[in-house]
């Protein structure tokens, strides 16, 4: 069987396969990357539904996502330049990111 999904999922995919065994590990990891392939396939589809239907503006969704793509960089940044562990690299990140945003709020 081809293994796509300890290349994507590491070592998350290896707790699979040490809880649930070889062939169940497999099976699971490969359905959470399936599923997330195709939430994110829907996702892309009702984009407009979304936009229209959530109450969210199109620069709300634009934030968001800025500010996710912030986090994300940071958290790069404190795992592999200060080599920070992953969870407090990721809450340093998130607060760092709100902070930044509530600057910026408040000075426009």
């Amino acid at each position: 069987m081809v293994d796509l999904a300890s290349p994507i999922l590491g070592s998350f995919q290896d707790n699979l396969n040490d809880a649930f065994g070889d062939d169940l590990g497999w099976i699971l990891g490969h359905s959470l990357i399936t599923l997330a392939i195709v939430m994110t396939w829907a996702a892309w589809t009702n984009r407009k539904h979304i936009q229209t239907q959530s109450g969210w503006s199109r620069s709300t969704l634009r934030e968001m996502a800025i500010l996710a793509m912030i986090t994300l960089l940071q958290t790069v940044i404190y795992v592999n330049n200060f080599t920070f562990p992953i969870v407090e690299s990721l809450g340093l990140a998130i607060a760092a990111t709100l902070i930044l945003r509530w600057f910026v709020n408040v000075l426009n």
